[in-house]
């Protein structure tokens, strides 16, 4: 899933560049969701490479456990949007 994210989004850069261009300085908060905490910093390197190449501000990464996301995640997503 994540491959087919990364090839939709770099659709941006050559099919679609008008859209690619719109979205040029705006800020990304990427929140993952598993059944376990297994994500280290290494997970964010992808994320974080795209969003500069395509010009966007990575504002936040965050895993949530499950399905649940506590007060203090929904707080922190809050603070940068």
């Amino acid at each position: 899933m994540m491959k087919t994210f990364f090839d939709r989004i770099s659709d941006l850069l050559t099919i679609e560049t008008v859209l690619g261009r719109k979205l040029r300085g705006k800020s990304v908060i990427f929140v993952t969701s598993s059944i376990v905490n297994h994500l280290d910093d290494d997970f964010w390197i992808p994320i974080k490479a795209t969003c500069n190449y395509l010009g966007m501000n990575f504002s936040l990464g965050m895993h949530c456990i499950e399905n649940n996301i506590s007060a203090d995640q929904l707080n922190k997503i809050a603070e940068n949007i």
